[in-house]
């Protein structure tokens, strides 16, 4: 119908109820997965309060077993925070850029886009000079998802390559496995400068290179322990 077309003047006139809106899903990402879901689906309590916590803040750790469904809830909290942020760039990185890949598809392309349809509908191809640029690509040890407001979501390695780079927000797949001094000295520099918003200022109210580390469980005395404990301090 043509009073629900997407129009400059229908933005203008509900330009308030909108920026509402996209705060409120920012904050409590599981109400906009209720608008989305089927009837089939439902988030668990506890699953609703990770959700909530791996948008909230700067650092959250999270260990659960096997079935819980930590990546599938990682995934859609980046792709929520970054659908709805412009220019905001997540990344994910797990042992191997292979493993990162794989779960980034399997999470993302498998999973998210099948049980809520409305995401993949995110994905649009833009053109920029001319040249079409499509909306994601992945590969064997790449993947990578594109807004068209310039955000995106990519799987990173931990080598020197990365050395450099800047992104506003990252998952740590599997923590336990990986190097201390390839995360310390490689990946969290990452996201040290915050992201600035159209007007060039920085947005108080948001958690600004935030960083999600998920695991199953592992041993005390170890690099992800003492990250656990890091968080615990920063809380």
């Amino acid at each position: 119908a043509r009073d629900r077309m997407v129009t400059k003047q229908r933005i203008d006139e509900n330009a308030e109820g909108f920026a509402k809106a996209i705060n409120t899903f920012l904050a409590y990402p599981d109400k906009l997965v209720e608008l989305m879901a089927p009837e089939y689906f439902k988030l668990y309590f506890s699953q609703i309060i990770t959700l909530r916590v791996m948008s909230r803040h700067r650092q959250s750790y999270h260990t659960y077993t096997r079935g819980f469904s930590k990546s599938f809830l990682s995934a859609l909290s980046r792709y929520i925070h970054t659908m709805l942020t412009p220019r905001h760039k997540a990344f994910l990185v797990a042992e191997t850029k292979e493993q990162g890949a794989t779960i980034a598809r399997e999470k993302i392309i498998d999973d998210l886009w099948e049980k809520f349809p409305l995401l993949s509908n995110e994905m649009q191809k833009t053109r920029n000079a001319g040249k079409v640029i499509q909306p994601y690509v992945v590969g064997k040890d790449y993947a990578e998802f594109r807004f068209t407001h310039g955000g995106r979501i990519d799987v990173i390695g931990s080598g020197s390559s990365v050395r450099g780079g800047r992104r506003n927000s990252g998952i740590f797949e599997e923590v336990i496995n990986h190097d201390q001094t390839a995360v310390n000295e490689r990946i969290i520099p990452l996201v040290n400068a915050p992201r600035r918003m159209s007007n060039g200022k920085i947005n108080p109210k948001e958690p600004q290179g935030s960083k999600i580390f998920v695991t199953t469980a592992g041993f005390q005395g170890t690099f992800a322990y003492e990250k656990l404990i890091e968080t615990i301090a920063y809380s």
